[in-house]
């Protein structure tokens, strides 16, 4: 299992008070922080140092925090990052906007430090934790490697999806040809109740990314959920 305490932690918020205290607080559990101030600066350590998890304000002074997060899901090497949003903006829609934009979790301010770093590291377990035990999946064609984040067609690879909508190809894969509902990959992804949208958008990301032939194996259930409609290799299981 990594070391937690060795991960680098990226913290772009221009409020320098909350940047100084989250930064003592996650130094003091051993994590080397980063800052910065402002979009630009946080976009150029994040590609030069690769830090292990990003917290993000949304209102940055030289841009909105969302293109950041999409920014990062777009990244050919470093798209899995983990994202925590953290912001005064408590609307719902705001929420879902975030989330379907890639960030991993939304806090909204404030928010005791002790909290924020029990959200750090609840999250990057999480992370780590979803990796062991997990072997690659095979449905013909398709493969779907979790150590490596890999997905693959035959030879050519998929490229660009974002770590929920891996998890969510693999969670798919694994479990057909059953039918998962909405609630069920909240919890299992999000490990919270939100609404069923965040979901709806996510499996319409997923499907435009892996194209037609593969995509349209990801059958919409009315009133049910999802199943990837693919039949199972002999021997298999969906435990």
């Amino acid at each position: 299992m990594t070391n937690l305490g060795s991960t680098k932690i990226l913290v772009i918020e221009d409020d320098y008070h909350l940047r100084h205290i989250t930064k003592l607080a996650l130094q003091g559990d051993g994590f080397t922080v980063l800052e910065s101030a402002n979009a630009k600066d946080g976009v150029q350590i994040f590609e030069n140092e690769a830090p292990g998890l990003i917290l993000l304000d949304l209102k940055l002074p030289d841009q909105y925090g969302l293109e950041i997060c999409k920014r990062v899901r777009a990244h050919p090497k470093l798209s899995t990052t983990p994202i925590i949003i953290l912001t005064s903006e408590s609307d719902i829609e705001k929420k879902i906007t975030g989330l379907t934009a890639g960030a991993d979790q939304y806090l909204t301010k404030p928010i005791p430090t002790l909290e924020l770093v029990a959200w750090v590291k609840a999250l990057l377990r999480r992370l780590d934790y979803s990796k062991e035990g997990e072997g690659t999946l095979r449905c013909g064609d398709l493969s779907v490697d979790p150590q490596a984040h890999l997905v693959k067609i035959k030879d050519r690879i998929i490229g660009h999806l974002t770590r929920k909508e891996f998890d969510l190809l693999y969670l798919l894969v694994k479990k057909r040809p059953q039918i998962i509902s909405r609630k069920y990959v909240l919890s299992k992804l999000w490990h919270e109740i939100l609404v069923d949208r965040v979901v709806d958008v996510h499996i319409g990301h997923l499907r435009e990314k892996l194209g037609p032939d593969l995509g349209n194996k990801i059958e919409t259930v009315p009133g049910k959920g999802y199943r990837f409609w693919e039949q199972r290799e002999p021997g298999e299981s969906s435990d």
